[in-house]
């Protein structure tokens, strides 16, 4: 009975006076977690880049075709797998640096960004870097 009546006590003195700041702060700390959350959630879930192969593809071969005359088969088809090896490299680091999924132009209808111009620029460095 006593244990009952001290019970009823602290409810009245201080849950009852107390409750607007209990229930704000309740609120307060859920919001907080689930901001949290969203931003963890949101800091791990990589974007989704696009990236026109056909169009660096078509690009390396434009200018491979005043060469071609000059080189032999062998050569020709080496400084092709250069390129092809030096291409999905420089998506993979692109891809594992940004934390991104790179997907090739046609597949994306709008509204993710364009990485074409660094995957090109990274493959002609790693192709100097093969000739020197």
């Amino acid at each position: 009975m006593g244990e009952t009546k001290l019970k009823n006590n602290l409810w009245r003195q201080f849950v009852l006076p107390n409750w607007p700041l209990i229930i704000s702060t309740l609120i307060i700390f859920s919001l907080i977690t689930m901001f949290v959350s969203i931003a963890v959630v949101k800091s791990m879930t990589p974007e989704i880049v696009k990236f026109d192969m056909k169009g660096t593809v078509n690009s390396f071969m434009s200018q491979t075709a005043g060469i071609k005359t000059t080189l032999s088969k062998e050569q020709m088809d080496q400084m092709v797998s250069r390129f092809n090896q030096a291409m999905q490299g420089s998506i993979d680091d692109y891809a594992n640096a940004n934390n991104v999924i790179v997907v090739v132009s046609p597949a994306i209808v709008g509204g993710a960004r364009d990485i074409t111009d660094e995957i090109r620029n990274s493959i002609a460095t790693k192709m100097k870097k093969v000739d020197e």
